[in-house]
């Protein structure tokens, strides 16, 4: 009776496996949309002089381009390049004039994916931690180096010349570097690095 019913279940089986599938001249499914809210955790930072030791880059620049593109697989991963042009290079190679920065979010579509921290945003001026990018599915631009910031503890806006930590979280760790000017806080990072 056990071998029978096997038998008979094999077929409906095999039916509810081919339910999923499309074929040929099926429509495509529709695109998905919406918006999808996740929220990072930021380890704690150790100190400022850490952040200053471990970034492979710091630079001030702006932010000239973005785009936005969806990852592979089958979870929503969005994530979005920023073009920076470069003014000055704090740490690292000192001829850099461009690069990509790469964060999680934004839209791509009519999906946005929307994290707990601020994206970059173009015509802005910032003071930027960077880390190399070494993520193989990313794709490479010719002639500019990738990296990717630290959303969290990384990323300084400046507004008529001075420092300000507001994109930061928590700001309670980097408080003291708010309304310093570049050059005050460009001699804080140098002295973090002697």
């Amino acid at each position: 009776m056990t071998r029978c019913l096997g038998l008979l279940l094999l077929p409906l089986l095999a039916f509810g496996q081919q339910e999923g599938r499309r074929r040929a001249g099926d429509e495509p499914p529709s695109p998905l949309k919406g918006d999808i809210r996740t929220i990072a955790d930021p380890m704690p930072l150790p100190s400022f002089k850490y952040l200053c030791e471990h970034a492979d880059m710091i630079v001030e620049g702006v932010v000239e381009t973005e785009a936005t593109r969806r990852l592979p697989g089958r979870d929503v991963r969005i994530e979005t390049d920023f073009w920076i042009a470069v003014d000055r290079v704090i740490k690292g190679p000192s001829d850099t004039r461009k690069l990509v920065t790469s964060e999680m979010g934004g839209a791509f579509g009519e999906l946005r994916l929307i994290m707990n921290y601020s994206l970059l945003e173009r015509g802005q001026r910032y003071i930027l931690f960077l880390y190399a990018d070494h993520y193989p599915d990313r794709p490479q631009i010719p002639g500019l180096a990738r990296y990717r910031d630290d959303s969290f503890y990384g990323r300084y806006l400046i507004e008529d010349g001075k420092v300000s930590v507001r994109l930061n979280a928590p700001v309670s760790a980097l408080r003291q570097y708010e309304g310093m000017t570049t050059d005050q806080f460009f001699a804080e990072i140098r002295a973090q690095l002697q």
